[in-house]
């Protein structure tokens, strides 16, 4: 939920590269081809139910007492976007 894609050396664990995406990563890394080149892409932001965890939890939402969602704020935003990357030739 830190919002931290990374790549690791397979055979030994490594971190070999990070990029922060500005938000939580909701979904999965999907990596795809287009004319030759290599692309992976990311989806990072909440929304929806999990989006209440945004917003001031000080006050009371029925139905809704934060659970592990109480701290979401401290590493996520509102809204999504979704990061790509052209991957070296």
């Amino acid at each position: 939920m830190e919002g931290y894609l990374k790549a690791v050396d397979g055979k030994t664990g490594k971190e070999l590269w990070n990029f922060h995406t500005g938000s939580g990563i909701v979904g999965d890394v999907v990596s795809y081809e287009l004319h030759g080149k290599q692309f992976v892409a990311v989806p990072s932001g909440v929304g929806g139910l999990v989006g209440l965890g945004l917003i001031d939890l000080s006050r009371s939402i029925e139905g809704f007492d934060g659970g592990p969602l109480y701290n979401l704020s401290d590493h996520n935003t509102l809204g999504g976007m979704l990061t790509i990357f052209a991957l070296p030739n």
